[in-house]
């Protein structure tokens, strides 16, 4: 009876390696093979469909998250009549969800790294909003968001996280065109 207990153990693990590509498929279906003895009733199998279908519903179900985030955000900076310290805290408290989103999703690359784009606007977004206040001049917007492309820069050739990059390059190449026109 252990024996058996230990071969499923087995059989299950190399299962898994197989799924998450540990190992080449070929070594797994051998060893398969092997620990099977031919009987393939002894693999166990998942239901990929109905886990594709639960991903998806995750991934979608936080996406409309994030977007109704941004939405309800711009709404209530500039179309309502909200005391500029509650809009901040609001807006700090959106991105703040957005990228612990991003910090506990990260296994989900999708999720991950749509936080972190919604992040990361929001963050320009809200910095502009406090240098509109603060600063009500061109030229500190102008600043402002040359120092987040650069930041996108500087995160992007981190973290290799391309779209990083190209967000700072076009956002550079539009600003500076805005600019100058």
């Amino acid at each position: 009876m252990d024996d058996l207990l230990r071969k499923k153990i087995i059989i299950k693990e190399i299962s898994e390696w197989k799924q998450s590509r540990l190992l080449p498929e070929s070594y797994c279906d051998f060893l398969l093979s092997l620990y099977t003895e031919g009987n393939n009733e002894l693999i166990p199998t998942k239901d990929h469909k109905n886990y594709k279908s639960k991903t998806l519903t995750v991934i979608i179900s936080l996406v409309s998250f994030i977007l109704l985030t941004i939405l309800f955000l711009f709404l209530v900076t500039y179309f309502t009549e909200i005391n500029l310290n509650l809009q901040m805290l609001i807006n700090c408290l959106f991105i703040i969800i957005c990228f612990l989103f991003g910090y506990f999703y990260r296994e989900n690359r999708w999720i991950h790294h749509f936080s972190l784009i919604v992040g990361a606007l929001l963050v320009l977004i809200f910095s502009i909003q406090i240098v509109e206040i603060y600063f009500p001049n061109q030229y500190a917007i102008f600043l402002t968001i040359i120092v987040h492309c650069l930041a996108w820069f500087i995160i992007g050739l981190k973290s290799t996280k391309r779209y990083f990059l190209i967000a700072s390059a076009f956002g550079l190449i539009i600003t500076i065109i805005a600019f100058f026109k």
